[in-house]
């Protein structure tokens, strides 16, 4: 089952085929919460604007009793694979208010929130990270941890970039 889901994960990610019809048919076949979840994780792979929108705007009310954290884990996760930097950086300047705005959740959604950082392998988006953290003291440890880790993944990849740049050039 779990082959299943990650072909409809897929297939969803990249619009191919038929993969609506393919992801309703899955759903009613799987309808435990493993599946659920899996059918979420899928549906929000889409690289649709309109769907990232209707699942951000569940993603940041953080965990309510119809959405709890264990499924917005999956959205969170999901919501921008690494192929949709695109479609990652029109959700920039929101990722940003959400994360001040959501202060009062749990500490466990936000350090998974954080992971949605817009680390998008560029210098820009580093040094962006980096002022947001330092701007506001008030976010818990775990959620400036989390946004360190992103901004230094970033850099990291901005360095390796250079260096491939540079090496080819020789």
């Amino acid at each position: 089952q779990d082959r299943h889901w990650n072909i409809v994960k897929v297939l969803n990610q990249y619009s191919f085929g038929d993969y609506k019809k393919i992801l309703a048919e899955e759903k009613s076949r799987d309808a435990s919460d493993r599946g659920a979840k899996s059918a979420l994780a899928a549906e929000v792979s889409q690289p649709n604007i309109e769907v990232k929108k209707q699942f951000w705007q569940k993603i940041a009310q953080g965990p309510t009793p119809e959405m709890p954290l264990a499924r917005l884990r999956p959205l969170i996760s999901n919501i921008f694979p690494n192929d949709q930097n695109g479609l990652q950086a029109e959700f920039r300047q929101d990722f940003y208010t959400s994360l001040r705005d959501l202060g009062g959740k749990p500490g466990e959604f936000l350090a998974y929130f954080a992971n949605m950082a817009p680390a998008f392998c560029a210098t820009d988006s580093v040094n962006e990270l980096k002022d947001f953290a330092s701007k506001n003291k008030d976010l818990s440890p775990g959620v400036r941890k989390r946004l360190k880790i992103q901004a230094q993944e970033s850099e990291r990849c901005v360095g390796i970039r250079a260096k491939a740049t540079e090496t080819k050039l020789m």
